[in-house]
């Protein structure tokens, strides 16, 4: 979706007929949950309490293995949508 922005509390399904997948919509909003956020200060790492990103993501193997840490995505599941993977 490049130039564009969702407006605040919009619904987005996480994927669309595909099994593995977590059913329903996530909200955006808390979907986007980071570690911190605050500017020159940023963890962007999903929060793992609040974040609705969490196993909410397409399996993508073989064709991805592993996140943005290096760290092994689960072979088998859903993933954590965005770049990293919780533990």
């Amino acid at each position: 979706m490049e130039g564009r922005s969702l407006a605040a509390g919009a619904a987005v399904s996480s994927c669309i007929h595909v099994p593995t997948c977590r059913s329903g919509p996530i909200n955006v909003e808390k979907a986007l949950q980071f570690v911190r956020s605050d500017r020159g200060l940023e963890n962007l790492h999903l929060d793992d309490v609040t974040s609705d990103a969490l196993n909410a993501g397409l399996n993508l193997l073989p064709t991805l293995t592993d996140d943005i840490d290096g760290e092994p995505r689960p072979a088998e599941g859903s993933w954590d949508i965005g770049a990293d993977e919780q533990p």
